[in-house]
């Protein structure tokens, strides 16, 4: 397909978002019917946005350092494990005054059309975070780590869950790629 015929259709749409990073490039919009035909025409991806579910299961820190079973109980890593390196964590946020983090932020990531902060007001990205570099129980323990929070705002609503859109997962993941500096 032509550039030309999708930017023509490109105008013609709501378009929310713009993707130009080293890795993507796009856009998403609100289309119409005769919008979504028209890129289809044209042998453009057209696929509708919608909350994103994740199941997860439980693992533990004493399964990384045994090869085999049984596990010993223990989790024992180098001193200096994940000196040097950048981890961006796409969840609900990481609180940035948590003690597991100590001095080990980077920059962070938030749609400010969507959400105030990077701050999390769910917990489950800071859990995250704990895990992969908290000084107590995380994996590597001298990590950086960059929030990229990909859920829309909080709520005080009884049961609620965070459930990111496409476009936030696919933000994050641009904003992630176009910091290679971090990532040498």
């Amino acid at each position: 397909p032509s550039r030309g015929k999708a930017a023509r259709g490109a105008a013609a749409a709501n378009v929310t978002h713009t993707y130009a990073s080293s890795v993507l490039r796009g856009f998403s919009a609100h289309l119409t019917e005769e919008g979504v035909r028209h890129f289809r025409e044209h042998g453009l991806v057209v696929s509708e946005d919608a909350p994103m579910t994740f199941t997860t299961t439980s693992w533990a820190l004493d399964r990384l350092d045994d090869a085999a079973l049984p596990l010993d109980g223990a989790y024992r890593s180098d001193a200096d494990l994940g000196s040097g390196v950048h981890v961006f964590i796409l969840d609900t946020g990481i609180l940035p005054d948590h003690a597991e983090f100590a001095d080990r932020l980077g920059e962070d990531y938030f749609n400010p059309g969507a959400v105030l902060n990077s701050s999390d007001c769910h917990g489950h990205g800071t859990a995250v975070a704990t895990a992969v570099g908290g000084a107590t129980l995380g994996v590597a323990r001298n990590v950086t780590l960059h929030a990229v929070r990909i859920t829309g705002e909080c709520t005080d609503e009884p049961g609620y869950q965070p459930s990111p859109v496409f476009n936030e997962v696919v933000n994050g993941f641009a904003f992630a790629a176009d910091h290679p500096a971090e990532l040498k």
